[in-house]
């Protein structure tokens, strides 16, 4: 072929190929790309993009902003009112602290009147601002300097976790909320929706909008004293457990609501490790991703991916100022507070559980700017508090709103508003000099703005002005508040089981009771009245109610005292020569008073003379409270003057505070977790032995109360196993036949549950449940194929018959070894399903040993009458330890003969050797039988191993002997005959 007909066909073959490729090029669009339906748009956000191309860059900037400000001043030339109109802030965060309100009897109808003049603020944002111009100067159209801006309704937010001042804003005229870790104490979710509907509603009825909670912190290890312990502050350490009060507390408050709260889950991603102050200083905790979704995380993916009917999510997540070593695997690698830190929030949203919720217009808030943790980062000798560098970076890290409280480097006001003022300013500069960062803020402005609309049914408009009886007609719930207090009080020593031996008795008339209690000052505001966190007379005075004279007349209120912790700080100050403690505390305590007439004695010189000594504690913050040291100093230096009295301390705080070398000084032990008027309540009643049946959410070391390990299955339970028909369960009745009729190549559905912990409650989810499988006439067992976690404290698995016999279905956990059993007998026909209950056998016992000894108490408990008791049989030692040295002695009486044999000349034949042996080994079990017949309990002492030992023994001379004669007979039959003959 010429080289001019290669080219031509070379050049015929390229053309061929390039038109097959044009042919197919577009087909293959068409087969590689499925037509995917668009994710619809919620109305919300549709009518929130709609409104977002009618607002001025002002307003836009102004929605990123909540505030914190000082007073309650809202007239039109106040600063609220400036940063409102002028600025467009989006919202606002009211605090007693701050001085918007001051609680009181009127408390809620302030309240009522400041958010429905915050509201009426925004109405006027619509007249011209006059703010200085911004350079470049932006037309009228995009400043908004005009009329016809849209009405956008402010955030009005407030932090209310329970359990009063200070971690509640409003402490008067609502219901008073216990704190978490007493919602937690109960293990009962619906106390916590109770709860969370409760506040819901009467949030909603003051106007508030948006509430800064619940807190989703673990406790996993207690940290007594440090300054990052939260305290009461969380629902308690178990991530499982944890999130189901989150979950309740969240669906409460929408429900109460109405849908108009929105609410923040607090302190993403989990400060409970940390071991400072986040406000002072960020901490640094090493967790990996991994860990931090098996535990940090687990609560906040409750929240923000809940299953099953009813669910809920939070509307908002507040981003910590907590940095984390070893994120991403690199124990090396530390990022920034994770509410600055731009790629460690993407690596967390990245998360399924959170990227559904924010791809559903998930909102997220930044912890307050003004902290000193945060400005520390950015300081510079120029600029001590660097305004723009802390809120573009907050805004950069993926912060949708950021709460500018505490924003200067002074509590000064007029400083605070400068900066807010300044900061507002910069982004308007750079939205318009920046397309980058206008599309964030406009992206921001839609998730903020489709949660508003949320709240307020999807259009804006200026609400009416409510009355202020709406606030009026608020009745607390007391029946709520009473009854978590009586949930939550726990006996943590010396246990429940052990309580009636340690107080046999209430107190009597004859009795002489001095009550201590924790009276460190709470001052809510600077104008405010610095009052006690429990009056020195208020545990007394509940006592004396319920149980005085007028009542039950257990009590003499002639010899019934009461003490704060300041008096008694005071007296150990004077008995030691020092500086009394009351002249250094925050504030004057007032002395208590007492319904005795004439002298009231001295604290100490009461404690001397007490039968009993009952004290209210909180913690021992030395910085709360220089007094709250006096207690614990009390246990040391005078702890052997207690030895005779009875010692009960109620913690009205968190329960670990106290160490075992402390608690071994106690007569009893009680946690209550929250320290209202409630709580006080239910510590007297449990002092009169009427409550006592929560138990501890968190772990308490000194009473060796480890949270883990209560959370297990209880080793003393029989697990119920169910065999589910088509669609309903059978009715379980041991040894019935069930409904069932298995065939070979049949399924059955096998449930086991409910499964509860150690605590009586069901056990985590995620627990792993083990079934078995064993076919007793084949020997087949099959443990590890049937491994299921548990759900809702039950576990479930499909089992599939696939061979024919019986079979035996149980269930385990590693420390619950006992359930049911089902038996199937599977064949060709129908068979039938059988269920049985095994006998239980005895197990460790559920409650884990204390770690301190006990002190005995001086009453010992009143005789039970009972039943003729029945004489314990003795018990018979057993025949093991017998038999085995037995053996032991045959074997070595067995070596001996066998050394004495061989050791002759000439050695035997090896058939005599094995008869010899035999017959010893034979002799002597026969003698140890013989033994065992006659005397039957002689077979477990030694007198069965020394007679069995003498019969080898003689047995094996005798063969010898009759061995030795017959080769002497062999070798000299001459002499044999002689003997014949004679």
């Amino acid at each position: 072929m010429s080289r001019a007909t290669r080219a031509s066909a070379s050049a015929t073959l390229r053309a061929a190929f390039a038109l097959i490729l044009l042919l197919l090029t577009p087909l293959a669009p068409v087969a590689a790309q499925t037509p995917v339906p668009p994710t619809p748009v919620p109305g919300a956000v549709r009518t929130a993009q709609t409104l977002l191309k009618s607002m001025s860059v002002a307003q836009k900037v102004g929605q990123l902003f909540l505030i914190q400000f000082e007073g309650d001043d809202l007239s039109n030339t106040s600063d609220i009112a400036d940063l409102i109109v002028n600025y467009k802030v989006g919202g606002v965060q009211i605090s007693a602290g701050r001085g918007n309100f001051v609680n009181g009897p009127d408390g809620p109808r302030q309240i009522l009147t400041l958010t429905t003049q915050l509201q009426a603020l925004v109405a006027l944002s619509g007249t011209p601002g006059t703010l200085p111009d911004i350079v470049p100067t932006p037309s009228p159209s995009t400043t908004g300097a005009s009329n016809n801006q849209p009405y956008i309704p402010l955030f009005i937010g407030i932090e209310q976790e329970g359990d009063g001042w200070p971690n509640s804003e409003i402490t008067q005229g609502l219901t008073p909320l216990p704190s978490e870790m007493a919602l937690g104490a109960t293990w009962r979710p619906e106390l916590s929706e109770a709860a969370g509907k409760t506040l819901g509603a009467e949030l909603t009825r003051l106007g508030v909008n948006l509430l800064f909670g619940p807190m989703l912190d673990l406790v996993d290890a207690p940290k007594p004293g440090n300054a990052g312990d939260p305290g009461t502050r969380v629902f308690g350490g178990d991530p499982y457990w944890v999130g189901r009060h989150a979950a309740a507390m969240t669906r409460g408050l929408k429900t109460g609501s109405n849908g108009r709260l929105a609410v923040v889950a607090a302190r993403f991603p989990g400060l409970g490790a940390s071991d400072r102050n986040p406000e002072d200083e960020a901490p640094t905790v090493q967790r990996s991703m991994d860990q931090l979704r098996q535990f940090e995380l687990a609560p906040f993916f409750a929240v923000t991916a809940p299953e099953g009917e009813g669910a809920v999510t939070v509307d908002g997540l507040l981003m910590a100022h907590i940095r984390f070593r070893g994120l991403q695997g690199n124990p090396r690698a530390v990022t920034n507070p994770i509410s600055l830190d731009q790629q460690a929030q993407k690596d967390f949203m990245a998360q399924k559980e959170l990227a559904t919720w924010r791809a559903a217009g998930g909102v997220t808030f930044s912890d307050a700017l003004g902290a000193r943790s945060v400005r520390r980062i950015f300081e510079t000798p120029d600029a001590p508090f660097n305004v723009r560098l802390i809120t573009q970076n907050a805004f950069r890290a993926g912060n949708d709103v950021l709460t500018l409280g505490a924003f200067g480097l002074t509590a000064s006001w007029a400083e605070q508003r400068d900066n807010i003022k300044a900061a507002i300013r910069s982004f308007r500069e750079r939205y318009l000099i920046d397309p980058a960062f206008a599309s964030d803020v406009d992206a921001a402005v839609v998730r903020i703005l489709a949660l508003k609309l949320k709240l307020y049914g999807e259009r804006f408009g200026p609400a009416a002005t409510p009355s202020p009886d709406v606030a009026a007609a608020i009745q607390p719930n007391a029946e709520l508040a009473a009854s978590v207090a009586k949930e939550s009080v726990t006996v943590l020593w010396p246990g429940l089981r052990d309580l009636p031996s340690a107080l046999p008795a209430a107190p009597g008339p004859n009795d002489t009771v001095v009550f201590l209690t924790d009276d460190r000052q709470f001052r809510e505001c600077a104008r405010c009245q610095p009052y006690a966190a429990i009056s020195p007379t208020a545990l007394r005075d509940a006592a004396l109610r319920l149980y005085g004279t007028r009542t039950t007349g257990q009590l003499n209120p002639s010899r019934v005292f009461a003490y704060g912790f300041s008096e008694l700080a005071d007296a150990l100050a004077r008995a030691d020569g020092a500086p009394a403690a009351s002249a250094t505390t925050v504030a004057a305590t007032p002395k208590p008073t007492t319904a005795v007439t004439g002298t009231v004695p001295g604290v100490l010189a009461a404690i001397d003379s007490a039968n009993w000594i009952v004290v209210g504690m909180l913690d021992f913050d030395v910085k709360a409270s220089r007094s709250a040291q006096a207690f614990r100093d009390f246990l040391a230096l005078r702890g052997d003057a207690l030895r005779d009295k009875k010692v009960v301390v109620f913690g009205f705080g968190a329960p670990y505070h106290l160490d075992s070398t402390e608690i071994t000084k106690l007569t009893a032990y009680f946690a209550l977790y929250q320290h209202g008027p409630a709580a006080q309540e239910a510590a007297i009643r449990a002092l009169f032995g009427e409550y006592g049946q929560g138990a501890s959410p968190v772990s308490v070391p000194a009473v060796n109360y480890l949270l883990s390990e209560q959370t297990q299955p209880d080793p003393k339970q029989i697990i119920p196993l169910v065999a589910l028909g088509p669609t309903e369960p059978t009715t379980r009745t041991s040894g019935t036949p069930v409904p069932l009729s298995p065939r070979l190549n049949d399924t059955l559905r096998v449930r086991a549950g409910p499964i509860v912990d150690r605590n009586g409650r069901l056990i985590p989810d995620g627990t792993p449940i083990q079934f078995i499988l064993a076919y007793p006439t084949e020997g087949v067992r099959e443990p590890q194929e049937r491994r299921v976690a548990s759900r809702n404290g039950y576990a479930e698995t499909t089992i599939t018959f696939e061979r024919k016999g019986k079979l035996q279905i149980s269930a385990r956990t590693d420390t619950a070894r006992q359930s049911d059993i089902i038996e199937a007998n599977i064949s060709d026909a129908a068979g039938e399903v059988v269920i049985s209950r095994p006998t239980p056998f005895p197990t460790v016992t559920s409650e884990p040993p204390p770690s301190v000894t006990p002190r005995p108490t001086e009453t010992s408990p009143p005789p039970r009458p009972s039943a003729t008791p029945v004489p314990t049989p003795v018990p018979q030692p057993s025949g093991l330890a017998a038999f085995g040295l037995t053996v032991l002695a045959l074997c070595i009486t067995s070596v001996g003969v066998l050394f004495v044999l061989r050791s002759r000349r000439p050695v035997p034949p090896e058939s005599d050797l094995v008869r010899t042996l035999l017959i010893a080994w034979s002799a002597g079990w026969a003698a140890y039988a013989l033994l065992g017949v006659l005397v039957r309990p002689a077979l477990s002492s030694p007198g069965g191993t020394l007679l069995a030992l003498l019969g080898a023994v003689a047995a094996a001379l005798g063969a010898a002997w009759a061995t030795l004669r017959s080769k002497t007979t062999r070798a000299n039959p001459a002499e044999s005959n002689r003997g014949v003959s004679r």
